[in-house]
This record gives C-alpha cells, sequence and structure tokens, in this order.
C-alpha cells in the first residue's frame, strides 16, 4: 500500500468515524430530550392525580356544600363562595382533562423519538461496517 493509499484511507476513516461521532451526540441529545419530557409528564401526572384525589375527597363530604351560617357576614360570603365552587371546580376538571391529553401528546413524542433514534442507530451500524472495511 502506497502513502497516498494509506492517507486516503485515514482521511476516510477520520471522516467516517467524524460522521458516527455526531450521530452518537444526535442520539445522547434526543435521550436527554425523552427524559425531559418523562420528567414533565410525572409532573402532568402527578398535578392530575392530586387533583382527581382532592376532588373525590371534596365531593366526599356530603355535608361540605350544605353548610352555612345565617345572618352574619361569614353566612352571606359562605353563599356567594359557594356559588361559585361548582364553576371553579368544572374548570379544574377541564384543565385536568387538557393536560391528561398534553400527557398522551409527551408519549406520542417519545415515541417518535424512540423511532428516530432506532434510525440513527441503523445508519451509525451501517457507518461502522463501512469503517470496518476500511480496516
Amino acid at each position: 500500500m502506497g502513502w497516498d493509499e494509506y492517507a486516503a484511507k485515514r482521511k476516510a476513516r477520520r471522516e467516517l468515524q467524524k460522521k458516527i461521532n455526531k450521530l452518537k451526540k444526535e442520539i445522547r441529545d434526543l435521550q436527554e430530550v425523552i427524559e425531559d419530557y418523562g420528567r414533565c409528564q410525572m409532573t402532568i401526572n402527578m398535578n392530575i392525580d392530586l387533583w382527581n384525589n382532592q376532588h373525590l375527597a371534596y365531593s366526599a363530604l356530603e355535608l361540605a356544600p350544605d353548610i352555612r351560617v345565617e345572618n352574619v357576614f361569614e353566612g352571606q360570603a359562605a353563599e356567594e363562595l359557594a356559588s361559585s365552587v361548582p364553576k371553579a371546580v368544572n374548570e379544574i376538571q377541564l384543565t385536568a382533562n387538557l393536560m391528561a391529553n398534553v400527557s398522551g401528546g409527551i408519549t406520542d413524542q417519545v415515541s417518535l423519538i424512540e423511532e428516530y433514534i432506532k434510525e440513527l442507530e441503523e445508519k451509525i451500524a451501517e457507518l461502522e461496517v463501512q469503517l470496518a472495511a476500511l480496516e
């Protein structure tokens, strides 16, 4: 093998290794994104569970909506607050449902990223075969 051929192979190996390293870095970056999505999804799901548990606890209190003190300011304020509670509860439940949709969307995104990572790993395998052929 002549010097020119040796230099060309060495350059080709460096180029292939550079491509492999770039793809591996992209995979690491995507895995970090998946981890970030996982933490975000965990937070969302914990908050949804917290809301659902609190909502169930409130719903189980039969007297909670009915307790009023007649003819005192606190009783009048309680009436006004009691009338606004169902609307607030419905809005929070709607938000919890929307957040469940967001959580599902995160799952979908993670699946797409994982498929893309598999494609990148296949490209790396192809490049490694080419690299091995140059040895």
